[in-house]
């Protein structure tokens, strides 16, 4: 008999790539949208203004990124891995 493989939504959840990003005081960033939906190569995919993170979380969701925030560290982690 085949056994199927299921995940949950908490485990789908997990495998969706992309972040948020607080961009603030870096230079280069737009700071009228500190708010940056990074997809899992490390590039802008959308920006939101300081007050939107709720927006900004919901944006990332409906496009299939994670909602976790990560900092400047990681970001530029992410970005050398991917040759940024």
């Amino acid at each position: 008999m085949d056994k199927k493989n299921r995940i949950n939504d908490d485990m789908l959840e997990n495998v969706n790539g992309g972040y948020l990003f607080l961009s603030e005081g870096i230079s280069g960033a737009d700071p009228d949208y500190p708010w940056e939906i990074i997809d899992d190569k490390g590039d802008v995919k959308g920006r939101f203004s300081k007050n939107e993170f709720e927006s900004a979380r919901k944006a990332a969701k409906a496009m299939g990124y994670s909602d976790e925030v990560i900092g400047w560290d990681e970001l530029c982690r992410i970005r050398k891995d991917h040759g940024r």
